[in-house]
């Protein structure tokens, strides 16, 4: 049976716009390295209104595809939309929540 996990991805305040599409590929490539072959990866990212409209909708959903179609663990990429960028306790909560929603939790 293959491992599943939910990532939490959440930019940091100094990441801008125009360092959104770098940064996202960057932390996405990290987390597809650190699991072994066969794991199977979704990632959840939370954004601000301003990186989440940073790009129009089919750019974002074509940056999106590519981490997927690019790392071979991530499958998936699911966008959350927040007012600020989450605190370390709020990513710990949002991490529990995120393994509550794996298969066999």
């Amino acid at each position: 049976m293959r491992s599943a996990t939910l990532s939490i991805l959440n930019p940091p305040p100094e990441v801008t716009p125009l360092k959104f599409k770098g940064w996202l590929q960057t932390e996405a490539a990290k987390i597809n390295a650190h699991y072994p072959p066969g794991h199977v990866i979704r990632i959840r990212l939370f954004l601000t209104p301003r990186l989440m409209y940073c790009l129009p909708r089919k750019k974002m959903d074509a940056l999106m595809q590519g981490i997927v179609n690019r790392n071979d663990k991530i499958f998936g990429i699911e966008l959350y939309e927040t007012d600020h960028s989450l605190t370390a306790d709020e990513m710990m909560e949002e991490a529990q929540l995120a393994q509550q929603d794996l298969p066999g939790a």
